[in-house]
């Protein structure tokens, strides 16, 4: 059998927040709430530019969509990783994401 990631509202990541209201700072927005972010697990959360406010009290959807680059394998050729500023899974193999565990 094989498994994959299903879309639809019961099908995504739920996460329930505890605000504790009584006990906040002042910021910027003027509210209560949380700031979140959604990067690959290796960059560098940078709240102001990435960051989205959710209110307390309040439930929020947020969609996240992958996208994927199709290259021809000429410009693979052409260009080196160097050049085109990135690695194909051919050419890299990373020491903590092995694709024997399904990383890529």
């Amino acid at each position: 059998m094989v498994t994959f990631a299903r879309n639809g509202i019961d099908n995504g990541f739920n996460l329930l927040l505890d605000a504790e209201v009584y006990d906040y700072a002042y910021t910027q927005s003027g509210s209560e709430g949380f700031i979140i972010s959604i990067l690959h697990q290796l960059d560098v959360p940078i709240m102001k530019s990435y960051g989205i406010s959710i209110n307390s009290g309040q439930a929020s959807q947020i969609v996240v969509m992958p996208e994927l680059i199709d290259t021809s394998y000429s410009a693979k050729r052409r260009f080196s990783p160097e050049e085109r500023q990135c690695y194909f899974e051919e050419e890299m193999f990373l020491q903590h994401f092995p694709p024997e565990w399904s990383y890529r």
